[in-house]
């Protein structure tokens, strides 16, 4: 795995752009976030982007961020797989 992946995540975007992307880093769990996510508001939300942030500088593993972008999707009812 490259620095700062993770085990893949599938995340249904159906609402938005209406496919499924599969986010395997922070840098992809951070692009989904800020451009195609439904809703930026909630706790899930704001946790997962500033786990992104904390991610990208090394203050938390990656896995911390795929667990906070996975507790998002359930916050904003989106589908996800992984």
């Amino acid at each position: 795995m490259a620095p700062r992946a993770f085990a893949p995540v599938r995340i249904g975007m159906y609402g938005t752009t209406g496919d499924v992307r599969t986010v395997r880093c922070v840098f992809g769990a951070s692009e989904v976030l800020l451009e195609q996510w439904p809703c930026f508001s909630g706790d899930g939300y704001i946790h997962a982007l500033q786990s992104c942030i904390d991610g990208i500088t090394g203050r938390v593993p990656p896995e911390a961020v795929r667990a906070a972008l996975i507790a998002a999707a359930q916050e904003a009812n989106i589908a996800f797989t992984g």
